[in-house]
């Protein structure tokens, strides 16, 4: 979710911008991850940047490989 109750410092080690290598995403992720990212810009979470920055950041895009397992959670009330 959104707040703005709070702010969080990020403290850099250097003012200097760094840009990364442009890694393309695999044409066959290429769907998905604009699914995912429209729904990010939705609910506020990431915003689109029309302008040029000197920070640029890949994603990094992983098929993520789900089992469907069963697990069991026991817990152990105080009385």
């Amino acid at each position: 979710g959104c707040t703005d109750l709070i702010k969080m410092p990020i403290k850099l080690n250097s003012n200097l911008p760094k840009m990364q290598k442009y890694i393309p995403i695999p044409h066959n992720m290429r769907e998905k991850t604009k699914e995912i990212l429209d729904q990010l810009l939705k609910y506020g979470i990431i915003r689109e940047c029309n302008e040029p920055s000197p920070y640029c950041s890949n994603i990094l895009v992983i098929k993520k490989i789900v089992i469907d397992k069963f697990i069991e959670f026991s817990f152990k009330l105080k009385s």
